[in-house]
């Protein structure tokens, strides 16, 4: 969903391209690039230019993302900045970033020999508004909905496990704009010499270059997250309290519902049953409930699992099932 609204739906090249049912999870067969020409960059051209006005990476060994070595790249767009990251399996000698510091693979790739081959990547952008967007991409750069654990994770687990869902994941970690990355270790450690080397100079500059961009992407990102919520939340008690205290919404909503068991009074609220009490006398009394597996929320501190209560059943979950055998079919509001 995050994807259909974000690009599917808003990139013009992707609303006049047909959609492919082999692929549902990429319908439109997006790829990073079909992006980048929606923010008017060339990935490429800059990489290949070393243009220092556009682009500047940084490589390092430690990721709090990534187990592996990991680059991280920014180009200038015409709402702020596009930042790419570079991620690897480490499973391969050319995931080196010191002796293969000049990737990716690309057709016309000036330096083949130095160039690194990646397993995946994430871009953070800036959207119209200077709020961000999200995107994971394999490899290829082909869309993808969640990134491979061998090469990416979530410590938070906001999605239920270590898996980096599109969207969500990125949300909670990126809640207050872009995080500072570890100081780079190619510009000076990288085992390049000549036109290679000027190449790197280029492409990796120095670390408190870098940081100042990092910096300057995050103030624009929280300006235009107090400029949209900020009058929302600043009322009586929290008038004088920073933005950054306040926890971030979708991720806090998305780890209760996933992580967090299911009680009577839950479950009520979910079915759009006021009345828990009327709940309760519906299941004390119906044999069809209780050998769904329902009786566990009679007793005292009775809890049931998330998967359990969407979990599909002959393409029924529990939860559709609980609602037609109480005919809780649309939602009840008020008497």
């Amino acid at each position: 969903m995050y994807y259909s609204i974000l690009f599917d739906l808003s990139l013009p090249e992707l609303t006049n391209r047909p959609t492919d049912p082999s692929k549902p999870a990429n319908p439109k067969r997006m790829t990073a690039v079909d992006l980048e020409r929606y923010l008017d960059i060339d990935v490429a051209a800059n990489i290949a230019r070393g243009d220092e006005r556009r682009v500047a990476r940084a490589g390092f060994t430690a990721s709090g993302v990534s187990g592996q070595n990991r680059l991280v790249e920014r180009h200038v767009t015409k709402h702020g900045a596009y930042w790419k990251s570079y991620d690897f399996k480490g499973s391969s000698r050319r995931a080196i970033l010191s002796q293969f510091p000049l990737g990716p693979v690309v057709p016309g790739q000036a330096f083949p020999a130095l160039a690194f081959e990646h397993d995946g990547g994430e871009v953070v952008f800036h959207l119209p508004n200077g709020l961000q967007g999200y995107l994971l991409m394999d490899g290829r750069d082909n869309r993808i909905d969640a990134g491979p654990i061998e090469v990416v994770s979530d410590a938070l687990k906001t999605s239920g496990t270590p898996a980096i869902v599109s969207g969500l994941s990125c949300m909670a970690c990126h809640k207050h704009g872009m995080i500072e990355p570890p100081d780079d270790e190619i510009r000076k450690f990288a085992r390049v010499f000549g036109r290679e080397r000027e190449q790197v100079q280029r492409l990796y500059p120095e670390t408190a270059v870098f940081q100042t961009k990092v910096e300057a992407d995050r103030r624009q990102f929280l300006k235009s997250l107090e400029d949209t919520i900020g009058p929302f939340l600043r009322s009586g008690e929290e008038a004088q309290r920073p933005l950054e205290e306040f926890p971030e919404p979708v991720s806090e909503v998305a780890r209760g519902y996933i992580l967090e068991e299911l009680d009577l009074a839950a479950v009520a609220a979910e079915l759009h049953e006021p009345d828990v009490k009327r709940l309760r006398v519906k299941l004390e009394n119906d044999e069809l409930l209780k050998g769904l597996g329902l009786g566990v929320l009679l007793r005292d501190g009775g809890k049931i699992k998330r998967a359990f209560w969407d979990g599909n059943a002959d393409g029924n979950s529990v939860m559709q099932l609980t609602g037609s055998s109480l005919d809780f079919t649309t939602p009840r509001y008020g008497n």
